[in-house]
């Protein structure tokens, strides 16, 4: 499964952050904040985790939390793939 941590790492980052991304996008409710968790101390080096937890932060009323996340995100040097930014992609279908 593409979303199961082994050994602290997921298989394939890429394609497992984006499967969070979709069941975000599709109601997953705490069980994907969860994984979206997993997945950032997994892989701290992808800044999308964070940008995608700081937007569903600020949607649920917790700018603080928001706070913090983007200050992870802006110190992680790696984006997920080649595609826009998700943060851009997943306000739009929450706003």
């Amino acid at each position: 499964m593409l979303c199961e941590c082994r050994n602290g790492r997921f298989e394939q980052p890429d394609a497992a952050f984006l499967l969070i991304e979709f069941e975000t996008r599709n109601g997953g409710g705490a069980e994907v904040r969860h994984q979206l968790e997993d997945f950032s101390r997994a892989h701290p080096d992808f800044k999308d985790p964070y940008q995608l937890m700081a937007v569903l932060d600020a949607a649920a009323g917790d700018e603080a939390s928001a706070a913090k996340e983007r200050r992870l995100a802006s110190a992680a040097p790696t984006t997920v793939g080649k595609c826009r930014s998700v943060a851009r992609r997943t306000r739009a279908i929450l706003f």
